[in-house]
């Protein structure tokens, strides 16, 4: 619409989505609804809501039709941000649109900055991209926050574009964040991380990490330092890199279990997982993790540990590791505690040393994988069923299906 007389109705809608927001505040009108501008154009301009006030993307023309990916909500900042939340105290809601990180010459960029919210901020449904600008800054952002009660969840974010290092989701000092039923994929920066978490408790559950290209220097699905993390039933497949890890967790407690992490290609160095500490005491749980590496430039882990003061529990996960110089199912400097139990390792290669051994009933065989990288029915009985039982922790697959007595190893 472009017409002079807008007053924010249907028929006459608004230009400006800032314009709407501040009207709506004034107004004490809580949702604010925006079409697509026509030929794909995107909102040119740096959002600044309302505590209160939420956004509802992919509206057609007249807002008859609503879909989000048909009809794209573009909306791209002038500034460091694109979309800025603060002090949030009421219940807000971003959902179904495509907001682009600005297009500025800069040490930052951010699509989504939220500040010190303490109460529910939502973001759904919605593409955050951080390739739309011609100038690549040192660091990129999808959502940035420090904050509480924040749910991020079917979305679509890209790490990408960055001189230095690239992030989908960065956390810092937040309460418990929820990052749910997403897909986030790297591509174009030096460094991607897809979540990263620094002192908060945070929980990542059922979503799928991707990589498009590679990045010159380190691709991380999952980079923790401190805090507490839940993370399951995730996938994690990265097919290209430099060198690839799909956990990281430093001086990080909590549980890893239920999920599918697939390494290949790897230029240099593979880790599925790596754990570290320093001086602080840690307690840390991987359960029921499906791990597959292959054909690393250089070493494959399947587990990398380096950490003196850490309390590690590793059981029923299954690790996969063919092709490269060096295979390790667990590569351990020592120190703290350690239990290895119920595991299945297998390394097909050069130069392959087994950690876990198989004493404490784990077990070194190939566990036959299928397609999707669950057992079949050819898989050893001592995989499908020789697992310890879990259940005081949690009692379904990463697909949801109850697990029964006796347990499988891995994630299915």
């Amino acid at each position: 619409y472009t017409g002079a007389d807008q007053t924010g109705t249907i028929s006459q809608p608004y230009t400006s989505i800032a314009k709407a927001i501040g009207e709506a505040d004034k107004n004490s009108i809580s949702n604010v609804y925006i079409a697509a501008k026509q030929n794909g154009n995107p909102y040119v301009e740096t959002i600044i809501l309302k505590d209160g006030i939420s956004l509802y993307g992919g509206y057609g023309e007249n807002f008859v039709n609503r879909d989000a990916i048909i009809n794209k909500t573009k909306i791209q900042g002038a500034g460091v941000f694109t979309l800025y939340i603060k002090d949030a105290t009421i219940e807000t809601t971003i959902d179904g649109l495509h907001i682009d990180a600005p297009d500025v010459i800069g040490n930052e960029v951010i699509a989504v900055r939220i500040e010190n919210s303490s109460n529910a901020v939502t973001i759904s449904n919605c593409y955050i991209n951080l390739d739309g600008s011609v100038h690549s800054p040192t660091d990129s952002f999808g959502i940035k926050l420090n904050a509480s009660f924040i749910n991020i969840n079917n979305n679509t974010i890209y790490a990408n574009n960055a001189t230095s290092t690239s992030y989908a989701i960065y956390s810092e000092n937040s309460g418990n964040p929820i990052i749910r039923n997403n897909t986030i994929k790297t591509r174009q920066a030096t460094t991607c991380i897809a979540v990263y978490n620094k002192n908060s408790n945070m929980t990542v559950e059922k979503n799928m990490f991707e990589t498009i290209s590679s990045c010159t220097s380190y691709t991380y699905a999952i980079s923790s330092t401190k805090g507490t993390v839940e993370i399951v039933n995730n996938r994690i497949e990265f097919d290209k890199g430099n060198d690839l890890i799909g956990i990281y967790l430093h001086d990080t407690n909590g549980k890893v279990y239920n999920s599918v992490i697939i390494l290949n290609n790897a230029l240099e160095d593979a880790a599925a997982l790596y754990h570290s500490d320093t001086s602080e005491t840690v307690t840390t749980g991987y359960y029921n993790n499906t791990i597959v590496i292959n054909n690393p430039s250089q070493t494959g882990h399947g587990m990398f540990v380096i950490g003196t003061t850490l309390h590690l529990i590793f059981q029923n996960n299954i690790i996969a590791v063919t092709g490269g110089l060096v295979q390790n199912d667990v590569g351990d400097t020592g120190g703290g505690t350690r239990t290895y139990t119920h595991n299945c390792s297998w390394l097909d290669g050069i130069s392959t040393t087994y950690i876990i051994g198989t004493a404490d009933n784990n077990i070194q065989a190939n566990p036959q994988l299928d397609g999707n990288y669950a057992l079949i029915a050819s898989s050893p009985e001592s995989v499908r069923t020789g697992g310890i039982d879990l259940s005081s922790l949690f009692t379904t697959d990463i697909n949801g299906r109850e697990r029964t007595v006796g347990w499988s190893m891995g994630a299915f």
